[in-house]
C-alpha cells in the first residue's frame, strides 16, 4: 500500500507539475520576455527533488526511491543533452551528496544507483572539462601576451643595438672621410706649392736669359 501510495503521489505530482507548467507557459507567452536565472531555477529544482528523495529514503519507501532515482538520472541526462552543462553539474552535485550520504540504506534496500552515479560522473566530468578548457584558453591568452611582450622587448633591444652599430659606423665613416679630406687638402697644397715653385723658377730663368741676352 505504501508503494502504491508513493506511485500515486508521484503520478499526481507529475500531473500537477505538467498542468502548472502549461499554465506557466501560457503566462510566459502572454507576458513580456524576461531573463531567466537558470542557476537559481535548477538549484530550487534540485533542492525539492533532494528533499523528496531523502524523505522517501528515511521512510524506507524503496519503490518511490527507485522512481526518484530514475527521474533524477533522466533530469541530468536531459540537461546534458540540451548543452546545459553547468545546470547539470549543479543538479548532479546535490543529488550525489544525498546518494553518497545514504549509500548504506540504499544498498540495504537493494536500490541500484549505478546508472545514476554514471550520469552524475558524466555531468561533473563534462562541467570540469568545460572549466578546464576555459582555463586553458585563458592561460593560452596570457602566455601569448607574455610572448608578445618578450618579443617586443627583444625587438626593442635589437633596434637599440642596430642604432648603436649604425652610429659607430657613421662616426668611423666620418673620421675616414675627414682624414681623406685632410690628405687631399695636403696633397693639393703640395701640388700647388710645387706648381708655384716651378712657375717661379721658369719665370726667373726667362728673366735671366733676357738679361743676359741684352748684355750681349
Amino acid at each position: 500500500m505504501m508503494a502504491f501510495a508513493a506511485i500515486a503521489f508521484t503520478s499526481c505530482g507529475n500531473k500537477q507539475a505538467s498542468e502548472t507548467a502549461k499554465e506557466d507557459s501560457i503566462k510566459v507567452e502572454a507576458a513580456a520576455p524576461e531573463a531567466v536565472d537558470e542557476t537559481a531555477d535548477v538549484e530550487a529544482r534540485a533542492a525539492n527533488d533532494v528533499a523528496q528523495l531523502e524523505q522517501a529514503i528515511e521512510s524506507n519507501q524503496t519503490n518511490s526511491v527507485n522512481i526518484m532515482v530514475d527521474a533524477a538520472k533522466q533530469s541530468i541526462q536531459e540537461l546534458l543533452n540540451a548543452g546545459k552543462t553547468e545546470a547539470a553539474s549543479i543538479y548532479a552535485s546535490k543529488i550525489k551528496a544525498t546518494i553518497d550520504g545514504a549509500s548504506d540504506k540504499l544498498q540495504a534496500a537493494g536500490v541500484d544507483v549505478s546508472g545514476l552515479n554514471g550520469v552524475i560522473s558524466g555531468a561533473l566530468g563534462t562541467a570540469t572539462g568545460t572549466a578546464n578548457a576555459a582555463v586553458q584558453t585563458a592561460t593560452g591568452a596570457v602566455e601569448g601576451g607574455k610572448a608578445a611582450v618578450e618579443n617586443a622587448k627583444e625587438a626593442g633591444k635589437a633596434a637599440v643595438e642596430n642604432a648603436k652599430e649604425a652610429g659607430k659606423v657613421a662616426v668611423e665613416n666620418a673620421k675616414e672621410a675627414g682624414k681623406a679630406a685632410v690628405e687631399n687638402a695636403k696633397n693639393a697644397g703640395k701640388a700647388a706649392l710645387q706648381n708655384a715653385a716651378n712657375a717661379g723658377a721658369a719665370a726667373l730663368g726667362d728673366a735671366m736669359n733676357k738679361a743676359l741676352g741684352t748684355q750681349q
